[in-house]
């Protein structure tokens, strides 16, 4: 029941938004072109939805998940308003449940986090669950705020600007694919590109906001044991954003809006110098 109005804002700046783009591999141009995205019927070139993703979850990690052994999936993500150059954002995480493993050695905690814009309006929900370690005698902790006000709402409707079809050149923009007619139940699309992942991947934490060390200290991440030994692991959200990435060509190039994600998970971390693809 604790609610944590997690510390910091983030105002999106348009070279950013395009920026993220680019880097991802979105293929979609609502989110590569301002033309293109009014000519769709939204005022302004939207900030792609998994750059929003990634920000609202980095936000979060300082009371959430800083501690974490592994951050264990993702589920019922809903991009549920645009956001724009010049909006600004505030995330909040509401503690669901949690429950003991391996003989208290271990605990998963289920929560859900919402993403606000300077008008206190749901930009993103989802829920995710994490696997943490007990304080062991830490001190005590830090508690949340149940009576903060938290609206996730699981049937929360979208809200998009009426949808335009964009006319003359602009129609050109995009492949011939990626049309509703064009998929078909139980289809399998294996991606052609691949991408290696360098040190790009440090300063990309830093600037959607991820403050676990895991990922940028080398000196915290060889001080781990097991799998997340070694090098600093790519922020899993990262990759998550090249995954979609790669395969917007082949399936959202022509998408109206990214609705969101039913669920998803970290099967394996990635360090500089992997390189992954998409199925």
């Amino acid at each position: 029941g604790d609610v944590f109005v997690h510390p910091r804002a983030i105002t999106i700046d348009r070279s950013f938004a395009q920026e993220f783009a680019a880097v991802f591999h979105e293929a979609c141009p609502i989110f590569l072109s301002a033309p293109y995205a009014q000519a769709h019927g939204f005022k302004d070139l939207p900030a792609s939805p998994l750059m929003i993703f990634n920000i609202a979850l980095s936000l979060g990690v300082q009371n959430d998940s800083e501690k974490a052994i592994a951050n264990l999936g993702y589920y019922n993500v809903a991009f549920l308003k645009p956001v724009y150059p010049g909006d600004t954002l505030t995330a909040r995480t509401k503690v669901v449940s949690r429950k003991e493993i391996d003989g208290g050695k271990r605990g998963i905690a289920s929560v859900q986090t919402m993403a606000f814009n300077q008008n206190n309006e749901v930009v993103l929900q989802y829920e995710r669950k994490i696997m943490v370690s007990p304080r062991k005698g830490a001190g005590e902790p830090k508690r949340g705020d149940p009576s903060a006000n938290f609206p996730f709402n699981p049937s929360a409707s979208i809200q998009l600007p009426d949808i335009k079809k964009p006319t003359g050149d602009l129609a050109g923009l995009t492949g011939a694919d990626t049309y509703f007619e064009d998929f078909s139940a139980g289809q399998i699309v294996v991606h052609k590109n691949m991408r290696t992942i360098t040190d790009e991947h440090v300063p990309w934490t830093y600037r959607v906001g991820n403050t676990h060390p895991l990922h940028y200290d080398r000196r915290y991440s060889t001080g781990q044991s097991g799998p997340m030994s070694g090098e600093p692991i790519v922020y899993g959200g990262l990759v998550f954003g090249w995954l979609a990435g790669m395969a917007s060509r082949d399936t959202t190039e022509n998408m109206i809006w990214d609705l969101g994600y039913t669920e998803g998970y970290h099967t394996q971390p990635a360090i500089s110098g992997d390189t992954v693809g998409a199925i």
